[in-house]
């Protein structure tokens, strides 16, 4: 499949921060490798962690490296993920499909939502957070453990 606007050219971003990572995250990843391999795909990681665990997963990846204080804990990878530090270094692409490692991709429509009118994918946070109601009201979005974003719109943050 071909892309049917020539401006999009989405990169998958998978980011790390352990040596080796979990049973289930190793399916998870050889999944993605597998389903979304037509398109670049870059493992983010903090410098100087051993990323041979990961290649062995998906042996075309590319690497992104940050300063390892960015991936220390949840607070510094969430400041980072709405830094202009990762969205600079991937500014020859259109779109960025965030893939966590305990996020599981089933098929490959990146193509078709990559030409949808939306600058976010993602899953959304609902009143009550972990004891919503199956009625409760959308109250934003934030979870971007499996997310998809347009970078271009990303420049401005």
């Amino acid at each position: 499949m071909s892309y049917s606007n020539s401006s999009i050219k989405p990169v998958v971003v998978i980011p790390v921060h352990l040596p080796n990572p979990a049973a289930a995250e190793i399916v998870s990843l050889r999944q993605c490798g597998k389903v979304l391999s037509r398109w670049d795909i870059v493992i983010l990681a903090p410098m100087f962690l051993d990323l041979t665990a990961y290649y062995k997963l998906i042996p075309n990846a590319r690497e992104l490296r940050v300063k390892p204080g960015w991936m220390e804990s949840i607070k510094a990878y969430n400041q980072l993920m709405m830094s202009p530090v990762v969205f600079s270094a991937l500014k020859e692409y259109s779109h960025m499909l965030l893939h966590e490692p305990d996020a599981i991709v089933l098929r490959d429509e990146l193509d078709y939502w990559c030409n949808q009118p939306f600058d976010y994918v993602g899953a959304p946070w609902f009143e009550g957070f972990k004891d919503a109601k199956g009625d409760a009201p959308v109250v934003g979005v934030g979870n971007s453990g499996f997310s998809l974003h347009r970078l271009e719109m990303s420049r401005y943050i």
